[in-house]
């Protein structure tokens, strides 16, 4: 287990209000970092209760968690900057997951200019650009068209989707 956490250097980064439509605040590169350089190592706090996701949804902390675990589906706040990297489809960073040592690590994935705003896709992959399914995402933003059904028929939908797919998945092997 690696409990050593590190920055580019400490001056290396800084909040402000970030260029990307309602997306709030971002972080900014203060100087230059290379590409495959190690921007931030953050500690992370997984939560382990079988409601806490449930709870942090009805927070501020709806679009500040990221999903954990081997089956994704417990959460956990990143410390450090790391909760407050804003989504891209075009990103210039990337994050791994260290669940053994409870940690994130963030990577340049090119050349990231003084002033610019770093960004990670929230999908993991930079190169995968389905859509979001996170709240207060918005649509130009890679999330989800507002919709008018209420919650519940919107889960039911997705869900009937889901076994759609793994009933054709099984049908045509």
């Amino acid at each position: 287990m690696n409990s050593r956490l590190h920055i580019q250097s400490p001056s290396a980064l800084y909040i402000a209000p970030s260029k990307i439509n309602a997306a709030g605040r971002g972080v900014f590169a203060r100087e230059y970092i290379a590409a495959g350089s190690l921007i931030e190592r953050c500690p992370v706090i997984a939560l382990t209760g079988s409601r806490d996701r449930k709870r942090l949804r009805k927070t501020e902390l709806v679009n500040y968690y990221f999903l954990w675990g081997d089956k994704r589906s417990l959460p956990a706040l990143c410390l450090g900057w790391g909760s407050i990297y804003n989504h891209s489809f075009i990103p210039n960073a990337r994050y791994e997951k260290h669940m053994e040592d409870n940690r994130m690590d963030f990577y340049a994935i090119r050349d990231i200019a003084p002033d610019e705003e770093i960004t990670v896709n929230y999908n993991g992959d930079p190169n995968d650009t389905t859509p979001l399914l996170i709240p207060g995402i918005p649509v130009d933003a890679g999330g989800l068209p507002p919709s008018h059904l209420p919650r519940i028929l919107l889960g039911i939908v997705r869900r009937a989707g889901v076994y759609k797919n793994w009933i054709h998945h099984f049908l045509t092997e």
